[in-house]
């Protein structure tokens, strides 16, 4: 795995004997190298292994290490190892300094391995034993996609069959952008983008594994070293050196995986299935499937949302389960050593029956569970044994699934945990556990909900102050505010302030774990609206000022108090639904339209479709209808257009609100037709984020 040089106070004594040092820190690690001086004794076997593996690295991408002038070089301004390097193959016998370059591949490494030595530096110098480095720090080039774009394209472009017919052999194509071209390199850009993030990232997994197919079936195999490339005959030796292998077609799967695109799980299994026709047919033996990659197609399904992907994952995970039991001998191996149950394979399946519509759902997912306790009591095998995740999984399924008795069932699910956690504590219950749970009785609107999920958050804190590790934090106390406030009991507002009550006095003692954010305090002001209680609006526009004080106590630097456009919603929506009489009304308005203009001018965020449509809703209910609430409309909807903010629930409210000409005026059309919001300008809806889930992700 890569490692990054790292510089803690322990290595101040490099300096000590910096000039000796250097010499032998930036020998060249090419060819025509001289043979390596012995490692001086100021370099720890540790250092001396991660620098030369970073080296490594960087020559595997056809970069190289520039060498200091002098000893200070070795460092930058801030006290970081100083790794400057270049795509040129040529150096300096008495390591002088080379040019900076203007940009290019070059420095655009030298950016990617100085953010990675000072992320390094910043959680404490050397990594501590056993921890698990992240995906990015054992492949420098996920850090730095534009640097891995221009590296993919050169490699792509210095194989294709017109670059390789041009240029004949021995002919030099590339002075400065050469590079290894093998198995090796291809699979570290392919695992390279499966973790980078980009939207086209499986796109440009997909063509260099189709690149590696083209290169290993030609008639002759490419050879590109520092700044050459050669056409080579294509021996055996060469095409397997090229031939994509189980990992090349296992990363690209993977590279599916997290594009999160709606096709990811079709994609990735027909690259399976091509593995399989190639291993079954003898044309390549080394691509025959295994876990890891019957664990990407299956979290491929779950995790593309696409419909029927459920049904798709449990699919290929039932092939998974049947393709381990197989044994079916023959003149070397079993069949099924290549495929093992693992743990995060079935995971996978239970998420993609939690994203599922079945109505099935969490049957089906509480099924993979009973199984793998099945295979792990058959096997004996700890890979398959289910722990307190695939529980918590489970649960959060039936949470999920808005059948009747959910709630119940994911209770039990809990007690199961309970019992099994006496003699496993692996299995034993987790604040996630009974979170889950919480969750599954505030969801499930049943009689006595809110009751329920405030038992379970009170056994989670007295069980805490009797020593279980079992602790609740925020999300605990607001799925219980979030029960109430869905009930239909007539005390819910005021007891989801009393659990808000509470969470401020235990923060204010001490327990950071509990205290109130932005949800909390929307959750509440969402009880009062639901209620009967005349005065619910000004009740939610106190609620909003007290978070600005906690804000402003804060110094501003709470941002988990920050008032933000759900607050302000949240409030006009309890002005909204305010009953009484004229001057009930009236003072509705007047608190709506202060959180309008107040959202308008803040920093907190700026209004959306939720907001415009809310406010109208408002205007709606607390306006007699007449050209003053005309007047009121047309004024909202044309800044509502001009912040790109038409959408659905705007045009719902338009219909139910507007006079016919104010609706014709701005739709073309009488009050009895409907408009869909695609066949309006795009500049009106240009902003517009539907569905509750892509909502909270654009604000976070």
């Amino acid at each position: 795995m890569t490692k990054v040089t790292r510089v803690t106070s322990k290595c101040v004594s490099l300096l000590l004997g910096i000039s000796s040092v250097a010499g032998f820190l930036y020998t060249p690690l090419t060819p025509s190298s001289p043979s390596r001086p012995a490692m001086p004794h100021l370099l720890s076997p540790c250092q001396f292994s991660e620098y030369y593996e970073t080296r490594r690295i960087l020559l595997v991408l056809g970069l190289h290490v520039v060498p200091p002038t002098h000893a200070s070089s070795l460092f930058d301004r801030d006290g970081r190892p100083s790794l400057t390097t270049s795509t040129s193959s040529s150096f300096a016998a008495d390591g002088q300094r080379r040019k900076k370059s203007s940009g290019g591949i070059g420095s655009s490494t030298s950016r990617c391995v100085s953010q990675l030595s000072s992320s390094a530096q910043n959680r404490g110098g050397n990594r501590r034993p056993g921890r698990r480095k992240t995906r990015h720090a054992q492949n420098p080039a996920m850090a730095d996609t534009k640097f891995l774009r221009k590296r993919t394209e050169e490699l792509l472009r210095i194989t294709s069959p017109d670059a390789i017919n041009t240029a004949g052999p021995s002919t030099p194509l590339s002075k400065s952008k050469g590079m290894k071209v093998d198995r090796r390199t291809f699979n570290f850009l392919i695992d390279a983008w499966a973790f980078s993030g980009d939207a086209n990232a499986a796109d440009y997994a997909v063509d260099l594994l189709r690149r590696m197919e083209s290169l290993a079936s030609s008639h002759s195999i490419s050879t590109v070293t520092n700044s050459t490339i050669e056409t080579m005959p294509g021996s055996t030796s060469d095409r397997r050196n090229i031939q994509p292998d189980v990992r090349s077609y296992t990363k690209a799967i993977n590279a599916y995986s997290r594009s999160g695109r709606s096709d990811a799980g079709e994609q990735a299994e027909n690259l399976m299935r091509e593995m399989e026709n190639l291993y079954n047919s003898g044309e390549n033996p080394t691509v025959r499937p295994n876990s890891y990659t019957y664990t990407g197609v299956i979290e491929a399904y779950a995790n593309s949302g696409a419909p029927g992907s459920a049904l798709a994952a449990d699919r290929i995970c039932e092939e998974m389960i049947r393709k381990g039991k197989e044994i079916v001998v023959d003149d070397t191996r079993k069949d099924g050593d290549d495929v093992k149950f693992n743990a995060r394979a079935f995971n996978a399946a239970i998420r993609a029956w939690a994203e599922s519509d079945e109505p099935d759902a969490a049957i089906k997912a509480e099924s993979i569970l009973g199984k793998m306790r099945e295979l792990y009591k058959e096997t004996g095998n700890r890979d398959v044994k289910p722990n307190a995740k695939h529980y918590n999984s489970v649960i959060s399924v039936w949470a999920n699934s808005g059948e009747k008795g959910a709630a119940n069932r994911a209770e039990e699910i809990l007690k199961q945990m309970e019992t099994s956690g006496v003699d496993d504590s692996s299995i034993s219950p987790t604040t996630v556990s009974c979170n889950a749970v919480i969750d599954a009785w505030a969801k499930s609107g049943e009689e006595g909900a809110a009751e329920h999920a405030e038992v379970i958050l009170d056994k989670m804190i007295k069980g805490h102050l009797n020593g279980s590790k079992v602790k609740a934090n925020v999300r605990s106390f607001n799925s219980v505010i979030n029960a109430w406030a869905k009930s239909r009991d007539a005390r819910a507002a005021q007891k989801a302030e009393e659990i808000l009550d509470r969470m401020r006095l235990l923060a204010e003692e001490g327990d950071e774990d509990v205290r109130p954010d932005t949800a909390s305090f929307s959750t509440v002001i969402n009880a009062w609206a639901r209620s009967h209680n005349l005065d619910k609006a000004e009740r939610a526009l106190d609620l909003y000022k007290q978070m600005c004080e906690l804000y402003e106590a804060s110094g501003q630097s709470n941002e988990k108090v920050r008032p933000n456009v759900i607050i302000y919603n949240a409030v006009m929506n309890a002005c909204a639904f305010t009953m009484g009489d004229s001057i009930e009304q009236h003072r509705a308005m007047e608190i709506a339209h202060s959180m309008l203009t107040q959202l308008e001018k803040s920093e907190h965020g700026t209004p959306d479709q939720i907001t415009y449509g809310t406010f109208l809703k408002v205007c709606a209910n607390q306006m007699p209808e007449g050209e003053t609430r005309d007047q009121i409309v047309n004024v909202v909807f044309r800044k509502c257009a001009r912040d790109g903010q038409v959408g659905q629930m705007v045009l719902q409210q338009m219909k139910a609100l507007a006079s016919p000409a104010v609706y014709e005026k701005f739709f073309q059309k009488s009050l009895d037709e409907d408009v869909n919001v695609n066949d309006l300008p795009l500049e009106w809806r240009c902003n517009v984020v539907e569905g509750r889930k892509r909502r909270r992700r654009h604000l976070a």
